[in-house]
């Protein structure tokens, strides 16, 4: 039993089992790792089917249909007006523009 070519075998033996250990433990990560993604991304997607079982229910409504379509289309019941309010400062006017290019043209001639 406590011979040297024994002990070389059992030494070998050893080795094999400890590499096997390292084989699994290395493999339960990343079983582990994949769980907690895959987990993660049920959590999104059960989040977003609550968002859209909310969606689908308000559109079944007649006032989430109106809004929609308000919103989508820019349409008015009849004998509403429809105001679209614009901001002066986003305004782009094609005379403001032909303006400010011939500016540098005239700031080049020293005018």
């Amino acid at each position: 039993m406590y011979s040297k070519i024994s002990i070389f075998f059992l030494s070998i033996i050893f080795i094999f089992f400890a590499f096997s250990v390292a084989g699994v433990y290395r493999k339960s990560k990343e079983a582990s790792q994949k769980n907690n993604e895959v987990k993660s991304e049920l959590n999104e997607l059960k989040a977003k089917k609550d968002y859209l079982e909310n969606e689908i229910n308000r559109l079944n409504t007649n006032i989430g249909v109106e809004e929609e379509l308000r919103d989508k289309f820019q349409v008015a019941k009849p004998g509403e007006k429809v105001i679209i309010i614009l901001d002066d400062n986003k305004v782009d006017t094609g005379e403001a523009k032909s303006k400010n290019s011939d500016n540098w043209f005239w700031r080049l001639l020293g005018r």
